[in-house]
């Protein structure tokens, strides 16, 4: 920086000088003018390559900036549909879980009702009427709901293995 204010000040004195039509005199001595002009005029061409030096880096940082700027969206949208994808996969594995655990304690329970033992008609009524009711909370509406899962109903809705599948595509 400094040295193109040099540059650019000797320039103007040589100018100045040039501009009056003062040459060597008692206030220049020989060569002085010459030397100032000369060196003023290298300086300003190599300003000229500097400037072109730096227009040519500024046009290069502008490139990769606008590509980083593509790339950065493709990944925004990879994150939004992977963490789309995922939170449906974890609901499902919920809903899954919950089901399941539900199905798996029902059928406990019909085991320890065997020929031996005698429960009170009214056990017995609640667990048939657990087992064959569709109200929900029951065992044909957590079949049902098991089934939904892996085969939705509709094309908006993804099932479990639709999510597993798009999981072993992406990677």
């Amino acid at each position: 920086m400094n040295l193109t204010i040099h540059a650019l000040l000797a320039h103007l004195i040589v100018c100045t000088v040039v501009i009056h039509g003062q040459k060597a005199t008692k206030k220049w001595p020989i060569g002085v003018a010459e030397k100032l002009h000369t060196f003023g005029s290298r300086l300003m061409k190599n300003r000229a390559r500097d400037k072109s030096e730096i227009a040519a880096k500024i046009k290069e940082v502008s490139t990769q900036i606008k590509e980083l700027q593509g790339s950065l969206k493709m990944v925004e949208r990879t994150i939004l549909t992977e963490i789309d994808r995922l939170l449906n996969y974890h609901q499902i594995m919920h809903e899954l879980k919950t089901s399941g655990t539900y199905i798996d304690n029902m059928f406990r329970r019909f085991e320890l009702y065997d020929d031996d033992t005698t429960y009170e008609d009214s056990t017995l009524k609640d667990f048939a009427q657990s087992s064959t009711s569709h109200s929900k909370g029951h065992l044909l509406s957590m079949m049902n709901l098991i089934y939904r899962l892996v085969n939705p109903v509709g094309n908006d809705n993804k099932g479990l293995f639709d999510l597993i599948m798009k999981d072993k595509t992406t990677k």
